[in-house]
């Protein structure tokens, strides 16, 4: 009995002890990944609809024949949101992927963050050949090509994002309810569709439609 017991206590005690640990991870998942990932990539969602709202140019900036391409003026209003708003956010995610992939599930990077990285990489370049001298009269300096990223924002990942948050917070929870939670995780080798990035819109250059 007393060897029955002392076996019992410690299944008892390594089972909490997992679980404690595994509360934690998702702890850190939520607190330095998918709850700053939510956060910057709704607040440039928010910011696309705030520069559409008052520069009027309807769903796409530019567009992909470079047809109806914006004015002088508009450009410099682009270049300077990008510069000031959209950049600093794009570096945010990108580093809070980066600097978090320890805490991705799986421990692997999914598409859509890798296509994110491309992205604001590619973006990079893109503001580098941009001066302030530059003549925004003249049309090969309002092309979408001088403009915007070679490599396209992932049209799938605030969906990604919210659905792995939303996980977490669902993980967490079954966790802190009982035991039975460290048999609940979903599979680490399933990827959700949103994060594959399967569909992406050629026009939408780098921000969410």
């Amino acid at each position: 009995m007393a060897i029955a017991t002392a076996a019992i206590g410690y299944t008892v005690n390594f089972v909490d002890t997992h679980r404690k640990a595994q509360i934690e991870k998702v702890d850190r998942q939520i607190e330095k990944l998918y709850g700053p990932l939510y956060a910057y990539s709704t607040a440039s969602h928010r910011a696309w609809y705030d520069l559409r709202r008052v520069t009027d140019r309807g769903t796409y900036f530019f567009d992909s024949e470079d047809k109806h391409m914006p004015s002088a003026e508009l450009v410099e209003v682009w270049r300077r949101w990008m510069r000031t708003v959209f950049m600093p956010l794009n570096l945010k995610i990108e580093a809070a992927i980066v600097d978090n992939a320890q805490l991705l599930d799986g421990n692997r990077i999914y598409p859509c963050f890798v296509d994110l990285v491309s992205h604001v990489e590619s973006y990079k370049a893109t503001l580098a050949s941009w001066k302030d001298t530059d003549d925004l009269t003249d049309s090969k300096r309002r092309t979408k090509a001088a403009n915007t990223a070679v490599i396209e924002y992932p049209r799938d990942l605030e969906s990604c994002i919210e659905n792995r948050l939303q996980a977490s917070l669902k993980r967490r929870k079954e966790l802190e309810r009982s035991w039975t939670g460290l048999f609940q995780g979903e599979p680490e080798s399933s990827v959700p569709e949103p994060c594959k990035c399967k569909n992406k819109d050629p026009n939408l250059s780098n921000i969410v439609e």
